[in-house]
């Protein structure tokens, strides 16, 4: 007994010290850093900076340089209000030049409360969501807000993108009971590399070139949204892969107005169950796929 005791009480000790061993600094001296570094020869990359999340409601209240933050997982610097943690963010106020950044790791979601916001930027995007699992934009009710982007332009080095007053690189939902005014002055007035989702909302784009562009696809549920573009009114422009490219309306009062078709899609198009006023100098409804519009819905 005495010597499977010894060899017990030898055997947690080793345990023990091997413990302390793994939560000792690196040879260099420093704690691991909690964002993820790859090396590309010489060149660096860092994931986005998100490792928690953010649980509770935090507000933003814009003013410029007096913008105030209270709560976790946003930071105000030189006219851009950053968001790195998921989470739910109300924002209201004025940036007379300015944007909401929004750079998540995924799969970490962002709901972006609109209570009363006037953002203009002479720069870029006004909302220019880089990185999320899923981002909900929710306009708040009673509210008024309005987005403008830039006429032209500063991209970093080898990059193109944003390319719209409220561009997002993945899934975003607009949704609530408020109004959102959106003018796209450089290309596009809302647009997603992934699916773009609209319920409720009472919309409004102007946009240079093409007012709401999903490239996966374009959902719209219900709302009261008017449309004006330079080229088309909704597009969806996934050719290469099957089951994307569709723009599917299932309700809403919608008016379009645009230069060149109203609606394009590059799969399918189908249109039932709303009301849809198509002003169009090209098709009101262009599609390589198939084309399903109930009876009196496009008027």
């Amino acid at each position: 007994m005495k010597k499977i005791r010894i060899i017990s009480l030898a055997l947690i000790a080793l345990c023990v010290c091997l413990s302390a061993v793994s939560c000792e600094e690196s040879p260099s001296g420093t704690v691991p850093a909690t964002s993820l570094e790859t090396s590309v020869g010489t060149q660096t990359s860092t994931a986005p900076i998100t490792s928690t999340v953010n649980t509770g409601n935090t507000t933003v209240s814009l003013n410029d340089a007096d913008t105030l933050v209270n709560g976790e997982g946003a930071e105000f610097k030189d006219g851009t209000l950053s968001i790195t943690k998921a989470g739910v963010y109300t924002v209201s106020g004025k940036l007379t030049d300015g944007q909401i950044y929004v750079n998540v790791e995924k799969p970490g979601e962002v709901e972006l409360v609109l209570n009363g916001v006037d953002i203009k930027s002479s720069k870029t995007a006004a909302i220019y969501i880089a990185c999320a699992g899923k981002i909900k934009i929710n306009v708040a009710n009673g509210t008024e807000n309005k987005l403008s982007d830039a006429t032209s332009y500063k991209f970093e080095e080898g990059t193109d993108e944003p390319n719209a007053c409220i561009f997002s690189a993945d899934d975003m939902t607009i949704k609530g009971s408020g109004t959102l005014i959106v003018t796209g002055n450089y290309k596009n007035g809302i647009s997603s590399k992934n699916d773009i989702k609209i319920k409720e909302v009472n919309l409004t784009v102007n946009a240079y070139n093409t007012a709401i562009r999903g490239k996966d696809s374009v959902e719209i549920e219900s709302g009261v949204i008017k449309i004006e573009s330079g080229n088309d009114g909704i597009k969806s422009s996934n050719s290469t892969e099957i089951g994307r490219g569709y723009v599917l309306i299932t309700g809403g009062d919608i008016t379009i107005v645009a230069e060149d078709d109203g609606i394009q899609a590059e799969t399918d198009v189908t249109v039932k169950g709303c009301t849809v006023k198509i002003t169009a100098n090209g098709k009101s409804v262009n599609s390589a796929g198939t084309v399903n519009v109930a009876e009196g819905c496009i008027k």
